[in-house]
């Protein structure tokens, strides 16, 4: 009698033992999603205007994208050429930045775009992005967006549009002081992901630079 007791005694505690396992590692898994899911949100999220008064004149202001447009340096668009290498082009009007069609989606479906603004959220990676809304970074040191695209043509011994010079892109990156990534669902239902980057001349905000690579590539 004794030895049964002393055995179901013994199978309550590797039991108990078990499920105190279980229950830890449960709470682990739960923790590393709680983070993984909350990265975005050690800063606050806000909405436009207050945000950023002068990028809510522009996402407001899709339909006069002609004022955003430098008449000089145009918007400089990358996207995903053969194989892992990008392909640079030089929109030089409305028409040409609405041939794009992750462009043309946020340009007709702006108002799907949910208005939920996070500024230099830390640890943001564009490739896992799941949340809807405007993703902003202020570009407080000096860019490389468009000369590292004129470096990956030079290793890969190709030349640059005709109308492209390195120096341009090596001014424009020099300019650039803001960038916003923007995921939302078009009206149809599409996922939509692009990201924009800006520049200020003579007091006037112009897009200078739409890269349209996904992380597929």
């Amino acid at each position: 009698m004794k030895t049964i007791c002393l055995l179901l005694l013994i199978c309550c505690l590797g039991c108990h033992h078990a499920t105190e396992e279980k229950s830890t590692e449960m709470t682990e898994n739960q923790s590393v999603k709680t983070t993984s899911s909350n990265q975005n949100h050690s800063v606050k999220a806000q909405k436009f205007p207050e945000a950023d008064i002068t990028l809510h004149r522009f996402f407001t202001n899709l339909t006069q994208i002609e004022d955003f447009i430098n008449p000089t340096s145009g918007v400089y668009c990358i996207e995903n050429g053969q194989g892992a290498n990008p392909i640079i082009e030089k929109l030089n009007d409305k028409n040409e930045l609405l041939g794009k069609t992750p462009f043309l989606f946020m340009y007709r479906d702006a108002a799907f775009i949910k208005n939920n603004v996070l500024v230099n959220p830390p640890n943001f990676d564009i490739c896992s992005c799941e949340e809807d809304g405007y993703f902003i970074f202020e570009l407080t040191k000096p860019q490389s967006v468009l000369n590292d695209i004129y470096d990956t043509y030079q290793n890969q011994q190709a030349e640059l549009p005709n109308n492209i010079t390195p120096n341009e892109l090596k001014k424009i990156d020099h300019l650039l002081y803001k960038s916003v990534v923007v995921n939302f669902k078009s009206k149809y239902g599409e996922q939509v992901l692009l990201k924009l980057y800006f520049c200020i001349q003579n007091d006037q905000l112009y897009l200078s630079i739409i890269d349209l690579r996904d992380c597929a590539a």
